[in-house]
């Protein structure tokens, strides 16, 4: 549940979501399969929960990059939505089988 937003640009990205990328960006970036390896389960839970209780003012200084990554998977996965809908699968297929020529 992101209530929270910051427009960047012409997309609304949620701002706990984009603190999290940012620190990642700065602090993970080197971390050897960020994205691949499993985060904590019991400060996972609590890093959501404290999302859940206090959205607006996300503390996630001292958490290891592995549990952001973990949050950032768990955010895209529990879209109601995918990014790349359904919609427009056949136009993503088409576009997948173009030529880079």
């Amino acid at each position: 549940a992101v209530v929270s937003t910051q427009s960047t640009g012409s997309v609304n990205v949620p701002r706990n979501l984009e603190k999290i990328l940012l620190t990642l960006e700065q602090n993970g970036l080197y971390t050897v399969g960020l994205y691949r390896v499993n985060a904590n389960q019991n400060q996972m839970k609590s890093l959501k929960n404290k999302l859940l209780i206090n959205n607006s003012d996300l503390v996630i200084d001292g958490h290891r990059p592995a549990v952001l990554a973990a949050m950032v998977k768990m955010f895209f996965r529990e879209l109601p939505e995918p990014i790349l809908t359904f919609a427009l699968y056949a136009e993503f297929m088409q576009a997948a089988k173009c030529d880079e020529s």
